[in-house]
Order: structure tokens, then C-alpha cells, then sequence
């Protein structure tokens, strides 16, 4: 009867308290009261744990939303098992009551201290609102002082030209109006600049009445039209406009025209039996220019005089008109020029196939180039020839023959006289064969040093790989080349005798940098209530084109996959243990990692898992076994009827949770949840060591449950879609796929 006495004392103690504590959290006019007991029992000989609602009272003048309350406890003697109530939106001046409850433990044994509890409540104030006004059509200051009158602020202002709103005016604004802003908000607005100007369009060298359709076109009107004589466009066709082509100007503006009246037209003087620069000099005083000359014997007009004109003297021709001349050789040329080919020289290698040839002539009266040929092996040869009056370049259009090659070079000069010239070299334009046979491409060392080998062709007589002189043996090469940190291009070149060289490359890198390794599960300090232990971490080896490195955990192969390592089961001692992780690379080099864990053997009941670990499998693939957890004593025998929290984790970061009843031996098909929201990432849902991923869903509890009378166990409901594994890229996936899992 005493201990039944005692029992109801400290219900009556915690209840006063609970309901006497006010909230100065995150949100002032928020208070948690009125506190109702949903169940309480006896946990240990001194320990009792209470659950309860509470409600949540707004006395402000404004609406708090996504209301939650977190309670902690100062106290040792005094323990929150769950403190976290969601309240949802509160109005002001309303109460609401918690969808969940929370749950308090209280050794009986230490005197239960008020002060020792305290509430954190956190919410969102509903912002206050203002309609935007419609400025749109006002002008730009009418506008300006209607909004800073409805207590707005002016935006950003830009201007736009408009067809249909006046300069000066809004076309736009942004927010629209009527939308709700806070007070203070900025205005855009869009200004207009009437309308856009047109481009001028470009009607110089058209006739006139296409060029006016144009500028009719184009919104414009033609202007003034004179009109002028022009040597280059032909009459009635526009010399010139103003404005220029391209110029922005009003829709309607006039442009101005220059009609062309056609070149103003002299006679051609008479020139013919004139010595050639006096010929000249008749041509420019007459506004004419002289055109091609060329050179021809005659037995009648002396040398350097005009044979003939063209056009004849007396036609009419536009100013600056060319005028061609014929002027004399004097008698009949009997003499060959004098032709040589200078390049290539003779008996010289060239390293390509269509080699430029280099060709110089000369004659005493003159050479006709025209007349220019070559001939490679007998065959006519297709050149490109850049020419002067004494010589010039001439590069084969196709490729000449490998090997020995006879090139002939024909002139004439302007009496027709021949001359030919040869000259005969080797064509070797097949490029130098040679190949690195080691180290492969792409290879990672962390040597020093390195043994270039390789091969050549026959001929090679010296060979070096990246400036260090190579041996040359028949046709084989080597040579020691160093290594610089980070990625290294070898370069092995090859030279014949007559100079021709050949290359052949690879890449190796040099990789001296230990893997990066960090152990992220446990945390360093953790202290387990297991004998056994996985560890989860990060391996990072930044050498291009490096593989994963190979990751030990205290002794134990880890399991590596994109970056991330996991050793399932290392055993602990009791007391401190040091888990160190060595994550090796490709070439040796080494990183460390550890972190201290402690063992303890476990006090009171704690969950274990029996069976279904570290199974591996496809993503969304069942997998052979459940996964099975098992409550236990601190003898090892099953436990009933536990409360036990799953926590779901992002990184290290906890974000949602869930408090589930398991039986003696709980398996994870199926689970039942007691009302909330569980938010799932991809690391998923932890229980014990192993992870179960999942997706975002949200329950409730129906309605009626909240006038229930008290039960001993959670009241239980179904997720409306089940819990599926689901991943983005491949990975391991070590939990079972649970295809009807309810939470």
C-alpha cells in the first residue's frame, strides 16, 4: 500500500510541473500546457516512465506555423525517452493538441526537481501581405507615387519600346497586380520608349524604283533624288543614300538618294607608232589608264614603240577606261632564254610528296610566262605556280612518286624561243616507323625512374626520349628517362641519316601521393555494447586514371565500391579497441586512418540482430533471407513489448524517426508505425548495423483514436504504398528488399 502511495505522489508532482511550464523558445507566445496523461508503468524496481499530450496555446496576434516542441531534462534522475511533439499550425489565439505525445522516466530514489524540464518551441510567423496596385498604362511618375503610397517600393526600371503605349508610360510590372507582397517589396517596372526605330535598308546599286519599293518596305518614305555621274554604277541605279544603310531612325523618316546619271565619256587619243612612255603620258592627260602591254617583234615599228591600240583611237570610253598597248620588239628574236630549276637541288631528299619547285628564267627581250611547263618522270605535271617576269614557285597539285624523280622545266621567251632545263632528287615522304613497347600508356608508378623501350625502322642511326640519348641497336631503342610527380608525356624521337625523323609517344604518371582514408562509422570515441562491430568509411586515390585501393580494416578485407569502404564484423575486446583503416593503391603507397571504440558489456535489455545480415544482392532483387532483430535482457534471454526508435539518417545528420513495439523476436515483414512522418534518404533506415533504404511517405492516425481511452501499446496503422529499396547508381546493396514493409 505504501510503494501504491508513493506512485501516485509522483504522478501528481510530475503532472503539476509539466503543466506550469511556459515555452520562452523560438517563438514567444507559444505555451505548452494542459498536460494529459496517456499511460504510465513501471520500468525497473525504482523507475516508472509516463507518456502524455500536451497542448500548445498562441496568445500572440499572429499565426504560428509548423509549430513543434522538444523537451529536455537537466537532470540525471529525471529522463525524456521521447520529447518531440509536431503541433502543426497554430492561430492566433487557439490551442492545438499534440498528434503524438512524449514520454518521461523518473528514478523514484533522487527527488524529482521542476526546474529540471524544459520545453523548446519553434514555428514560423505567417508573413503580412499587401495587394500590389496596377500601374500599367501610367505614366512613370504616376506610377512611382502609387506604389510607395500603398506602401511599395520601386524596383528595377527598364525601358522597352512599345507600338501601343506612349513614351514615358508602363508598360508592365512585376509582381502583377493584386498579387500579395509583404510591405516594402520592390515594383519592376517596364517603361516605354514609343515606338522601335527602323533600320535603314541598304538600296545603294539598285534602280530607282526598286530601291524607293525598298524603303516603302521597310516603313520609310525616298526623300530628295539628285543624281551624278559615276564611272562604277551604271545610270538610273543609286549612287548613294543618306541615311547610311543600317541606321536606326522613326518609321516613316525620308531617305535621300544619288541616282546615277552613268561615267562621263572622252575619246581615246591616238597613240599607235608613239615610243611607249610618251604613249603613256597621252593616255593619263586624256583621263585614261593604261592596261596590259605586251611585247612583239615587228619589222616595220621600231623597238620599244606602239604596234597597237585597244580600244582603237576615236571610241568613246569612260573616264579612267584601260587602254591596251602592243609595243615592238624591234626584228625577229632568235635566242633561247636562260631556264634553271634551283629548287629542290639536285640529288637532295625531300620529306614530301608535292615539294615546291623553284624555277628562274631570263631573256633579253622579255620571257612568256605563259608558256611555263613541267614534266615529272616524262608525264605532264600539274602545278600551282606564283610567277614574275624572272622566275617564281610552282607546287605540284599531286603527289609526286616515292623514290627517284625527274622534273623538266619548259620556257619560252615572247620571240617563241625554247629553253628546258632538269634536275633530278629523291622523294621520301613515308613517315619514320617507330613504337614505345614499354611502359604501356596509361601506366601509374611510383618510381623515379623509367625504362623507355622501343622499336624502329631499318636506318635509324640515333634515337632519344625526351632529350635523354637513346642506344640504338638494328632496330631496337632504349633509354632511362625520370620521372616528375604527377603525369608525365614521354616523347621517343628517330633520325635517319639523311635527317628524316619519326616519333612515337605514351603518358605515365607518376603517383606519389598515399590514398586518402577516413573512417566515418563509429565515430572516434564510440563505445559499443557489442562484441563485434562494421566499419564504414571513404577511400580517395587522386591519381587519374587510378583504380579503387585496396582498404584493411584491423586485419579484415574491406569491401570497396565508389569511394566508400565497409568491414562487417570486427571483433572487439572489452575496454578500449583501436580500429585503424590502411587503404593502399595500385603502386604502394599507403594511407592510415584509426579511431578508438570502447566495449562495454551491456547493461539492461539492448536490440540485436539474429539472422539476415550482411547479405548482398541487386537493388530492387529480394534477397534469400528476412532480415530478424531480437529484443534481449541483460541475461540474453527475449524481451516483449519494448518501445525501440529507428532513426533515419542523411550522412551523419539525424532527420526523422520512429517509435516502433517490437515483440520477443521482431521481423522487419512486416512493422507497424504509431502515427507521424518518417522521412527517408538514401542511406536509409538504420537498425542496429545494417541499413535499410526507403521513401518519403506520411500516415496519420484516424480521428477517432484521439478520445480512445489509454492503452498499454501504441495504436498501429498501415502506410498506403510499401517500402521499396530504390538507388540512383549501382552499389552494394546490404539489407533486404522488404516488398512489404509497413511502418
Amino acid at each position: 500500500m505504501t510503494h501504491s502511495v508513493g506512485r501516485i505522489a509522483l504522478l501528481l508532482v510530475l503532472v503539476t510541473v509539466l503543466c506550469t511550464s511556459l515555452v520562452p523558445a523560438a517563438v514567444t507566445d507559444l505555451t505548452v500546457g494542459n498536460y494529459r496523461l496517456v499511460s504510465s508503468k513501471r520500468v525497473t524496481r525504482t523507475a516508472f516512465e509516463y507518456t502524455y499530450r500536451a497542448n500548445v496555446t498562441n496568445a500572440g496576434a499572429v499565426d504560428v506555423l509548423n509549430v513543434t516542441a522538444s523537451l529536455t531534462s537537466r537532470a540525471a534522475s529525471t529522463v525524456v525517452i521521447e520529447g518531440n511533439l509536431t503541433f502543426g499550425d497554430v492561430p492566433a489565439g487557439h490551442t492545438v493538441t499534440s498528434s503524438d505525445t512524449f514520454t518521461i522516466r523518473q528514478d523514484r530514489r533522487v527527488a524529482f526537481k521542476p526546474a529540471d524540464l524544459v520545453w523548446t518551441v519553434t514555428g514560423q510567423e505567417r508573413p503580412v501581405t499587401l495587394p500590389v496596385p496596377n500601374v500599367v498604362g501610367l505614366p512613370q511618375q504616376q506610377a512611382i507615387d502609387t506604389l510607395t503610397g500603398a506602401s511599395l517600393a520601386v524596383g528595377m526600371g527598364t525601358m522597352e519600346h512599345s507600338e501601343t503605349v506612349p513614351v514615358g508610360s508602363v508598360i508592365s510590372q512585376q509582381p502583377a497586380a493584386g498579387t500579395p507582397v509583404p510591405p516594402g517589396s520592390a515594383v519592376d517596372l517596364v517603361v516605354s520608349l514609343g515606338p522601335a526605330p527602323v533600320p535603314v535598308p541598304d538600296v545603294v546599286g539598285q534602280e530607282r524604283a526598286a530601291a524607293k519599293a525598298a524603303l516603302m518596305t521597310a516603313g520609310l518614305a525616298e526623300g530628295t533624288v539628285t543624281t551624278a555621274h559615276s564611272s562604277t554604277v551604271p545610270a538610273g541605279h543609286v549612287i548613294s543614300q543618306s541615311p547610311v544603310a543600317g541606321t536606326p531612325v522613326p518609321p516613316g523618316t525620308a531617305v535621300d538618294l544619288v541616282v546615277s546619271l552613268g561615267p562621263v565619256l572622252v575619246p581615246v587619243p591616238d597613240v599607235v607608232g608613239q615610243e611607249q612612255t610618251e604613249a603613256v603620258s597621252t593616255l593619263v592627260a586624256a583621263g585614261l589608264a593604261v592596261g596590259n602591254i605586251t611585247m612583239a617583234h615587228s619589222p616595220t615599228v621600231p623597238a620599244g614603240h606602239v604596234i597597237s591600240q585597244l580600244p582603237v583611237a576615236g571610241a568613246s570610253v569612260a573616264i579612267g577606261s584601260l587602254v591596251d598597248l602592243v609595243v615592238s620588239l624591234g626584228m625577229t628574236d632568235t635566242t633561247p632564254p636562260v631556264v634553271t630549276i634551283t629548287s629542290p637541288a639536285a640529288g637532295s631528299v625531300v620529306f614530301q610528296n608535292r615539294p615546291p619547285l623553284d624555277v628562274s628564267y631570263s631573256d633579253a627581250d622579255g620571257v612568256n610566262t605563259a608558256s611555263l611547263s613541267l614534266t615529272a618522270n616524262g608525264v605532264a605535271l600539274q602545278v600551282d605556280c606564283q610567277l614574275s617576269d624572272t622566275g617564281g614557285r610552282c607546287t605540284p597539285t599531286a603527289a609526286l612518286p616515292e623514290g627517284l624523280v625527274m622534273v623538266v622545266a619548259t620556257v619560252q621567251d615572247l620571240a617563241g624561243n625554247p629553253a628546258s632545263t632538269q634536275t633530278e632528287f629523291t622523294v621520301d615522304s613515308v613517315p619514320l616507323a617507330m613504337t614505345i613497347l614499354a611502359p604501356a600508356d596509361g601506366l601509374i608508378t611510383k618510381d623515379a625512374e623509367i625504362q623507355v623501350t622501343g622499336t624502329v625502322e631499318v636506318g635509324v642511326i640515333a634515337a632519344e626520349v625526351n632529350g635523354v640519348a637513346a642506344s640504338v641497336t638494328g632496330t631496337v631503342f632504349s633509354a632511362t628517362v625520370p620521372l616528375r610527380a604527377g603525369v608525365n608525356m614521354l616523347v621517343a624521337v628517330g633520325t635517319k641519316a639523311n635527317g628524316k625523323t619519326g616519333t612515337a609517344s605514351v603518358e605515365v604518371t607518376r603517383d606519389t601521393v598515399a590514398p586518402i582514408v577516413r573512417i566515418t562509422s563509429p565515430r572516434d570515441g564510440f563505445v559499443a555494447v557489442n562484441s563485434a562491430i562494421t566499419v564504414t568509411g571513404q577511400v580517395n586515390d587522386t591519381v587519374t586514371g587510378g583504380t579503387n585501393a585496396r582498404v584493411v580494416v584491423n586485419g579484415v578485407e574491406a569491401t570497396v565500391m565508389n569511394g566508400s569502404f565497409m568491414a562487417m564484423e570486427l571483433p572487439l575486446v572489452r575496454g578500449t579497441n583501436t580500429i585503424e583503416a590502411v587503404a593502399t593503391d595500385a603502386v604502394g603507397n599507403e594511407g592510415r586512418h584509426a579511431i578508438t571504440v570502447t566495449f562495454e558489456m551491456p547493461v539492461g535489455a539492448r536490440i540485436a540482430l539474429l539472422s539476415g545480415n550482411g547479405q548482398a544482392g541487386t537493388v530492387n532483387q529480394s534477397l534469400a533471407m528476412p532480415l530478424v532483430a531480437v529484443v534481449r535482457d541483460e541475461l540474453g534471454n527475449p524481451v516483449a513489448g519494448r518501445l525501440v526508435r529507428f532513426e533515419v539518417t542523411r550522412n551523419s545528420g539525424l532527420s526523422g524517426y520512429t517509435t516502433l513495439i517490437l515483440p520477443s523476436v521482431a521481423y522487419m515483414s512486416p512493422l507497424m508505425a504509431v502515427g507521424g512522418q518518417l522521412s527517408c534518404s538514401r542511406s536509409g533506415i538504420r537498425l542496429g548495423r545494417v541499413i535499410i533504404a526507403c521513401v518519403r511517405q506520411r500516415w496519420e492516425l484516424p480521428a477517432k483514436w484521439s478520445s480512445a481511452p489509454r492503452h498499454s501499446r501504441q495504436q498501429r496503422t498501415k502506410f498506403s504504398q510499401p517500402m521499396v529499396i530504390t538507388s540512383a547508381a549501382p552499389l552494394v546493396n546490404r539489407s533486404p528488399r522488404l516488398s512489404k514493409l509497413w511502418w
